[in-house]
């Protein structure tokens, strides 16, 4: 006969606890509200509708969605601009990570890379200084640590080549903790605006 499953107290409250799920639905509502009024306020960027946008990406409607997860904790996202196909992407990335951070994303790969890549550096001092570059081989890996993400600053022209000559990407991430959604919404459009101002 197999084992008997065995459940910790703390394992066991949450069981039957249906307000501690009832809270969670009602955050991610909140979530999502919140990631609409990003939406609109990167669409409604002076920056944004001058932008020369590689043919392709979406610049008027984006997605939000969820999962339960993501290195074991759940997400919501809002891809604003985007454009994912099987020869480049173009998309900012906006996320929650429950019990983590927000977080914000331009990924940039195929000719839109090699399109936008000198531009980039060129003008990486417009950039925040809280700009991490990713150096994971993986552009849907979406944790900023320091064993794959450098800030900016540190990283020489040459580096962020090297990276993009052997994995075909480059991407641009800053994270924030608190609970003001407000403030850090402004940070995440203002990320947005900077990221374009050096690529044009």
């Amino acid at each position: 006969m197999p084992n008997q499953l065995h459940f910790s107290d703390a394992e066991i409250s949450l069981l039957y606890d249906a307000a501690l799920f009832e809270r969670k639905r009602k955050v991610n509502e909140k979530i999502f509200s919140h990631f609409e009024n990003i939406r609109l306020s990167l669409k409604d960027s002076s920056l944004h509708k001058q932008f020369p946008f590689p043919v392709g990406v979406d610049v008027i409607g984006g997605k939000i969605s969820q999962g339960e997860n993501y290195l074991g904790c759940p997400w919501v996202m809002l891809d604003f601009p985007k454009m994912f196909n099987k020869d480049a992407m173009f998309a900012y990335r906006t996320m929650f990570w429950y019990g983590h951070y927000l977080s914000a994303s331009f990924l940039c790969s195929g000719e839109a890379a090699n399109t936008f890549l000198p531009k980039l550096l060129s003008a990486l001092h417009l950039l925040p200084p809280q700009t991490y570059f990713s150096l994971n081989p993986d552009p849907w890996f979406h944790a900023i640590e320091p064993e794959s993400s450098l800030l900016v600053s540190t990283l020489t022209n040459q580096r962020i080549v090297a990276h993009v000559n052997e994995f075909g990407f480059f991407k641009l991430s800053r994270k924030w903790t608190g609970t003001n959604f407000h403030e850090m919404g402004k940070e995440v459009v203002m990320q947005y605006e900077m990221i374009l101002t050096a690529l044009l």
